[in-house]
């Protein structure tokens, strides 16, 4: 399932596709498999929180604003607010983001310590943090295309992951070195070439490799970082040569 929450109300997926405007919608819960892919929710449950939203059916576009967090992890539920979503599953972890604050920065800041220590507790994840996500579609409104995240000067958009163990062995340790965070001012991922691409500040930690300039491409498949020609300079430090992951 792919989980939506936001703020206020809560709405129906027919009555939501049908109209062009702005919603502040609490909870809703609509299947991702046609959207993202049959298996994109292989991982868990994929859980996006914003202060509103809103869908242009002429635009093929969903766009969510306001401190967006994006979560997906196994076997726990993760919850925007204190309002539980109704149907989620019982004798399962629960972890709620913490309360907002007037200072982004800070707000951010919690909520990337909060989805780290959920990445360790669960054995895995994929979270990603910024202002604007910009969800588009193709031109019949039933598959995804590309996701946007974006940030107004001078915050930045983040991602954190940590991949799942392989084989199913819930119980396999995981480290600091399996880690991938990336940051930057605009951070699309194409759902097509599986790409993510971090633009403007643009700044890669992968197992220790560490990479910035103008612009970094991430193969979120094969694990490759790659710092294309921009006219800019970029540095690039190696820490971990050995690492598989």
């Amino acid at each position: 399932m792919l989980r939506i929450k936001s703020l206020l109300i809560i709405l129906s997926m027919g009555s939501f596709l049908g109209l062009g405007t702005t919603y502040a919608a609490q909870e809703r819960t609509m299947d991702a498999a046609s959207m993202f892919g049959k298996d994109a929710t292989n991982d868990g449950p994929i859980t996006i929180c914003s202060d509103s939203l809103s869908y242009s059916q002429t635009a093929h576009k969903m766009i969510y604003q306001g401190n967006v967090l994006v979560m997906q992890t196994k076997d726990a539920t993760i919850q925007c607010s204190a309002y539980s979503v109704p149907g989620d599953k019982q004798n399962v972890p629960s972890y709620q983001f913490p309360v907002q604050v007037n200072d982004y920065l800070q707000s951010q800041k919690q909520a990337l310590e909060m989805a780290k220590q959920i990445c360790q507790k669960q054995k895995g994840c994929r979270f990603l943090t910024g202002q604007t996500l910009t969800i588009s579609f193709d031109q019949q409104n039933n598959q995804l295309t590309d996701i946007l995240l974006t940030t107004n000067t001078p915050y930045t958009a983040k991602f954190y992951s940590l991949p799942f163990p392989k084989g199913g062995e819930k119980t396999q340790p995981q480290s600091d070195q399996q880690t991938m965070y990336a940051e930057g001012r605009k951070m699309n991922f194409n759902l097509q070439t599986s790409i993510l691409t971090i633009e403007k500040e643009a700044y890669v930690d992968r197992a220790g490799n560490r990479f910035s300039g103008d612009k970094v491409l991430y193969d979120t498949k094969s694990g490759l970082v790659t710092v294309p020609d921009t006219g800019q300079r970029a540095t690039v430090i190696l820490n971990n040569l050995n690492t598989k992951n």
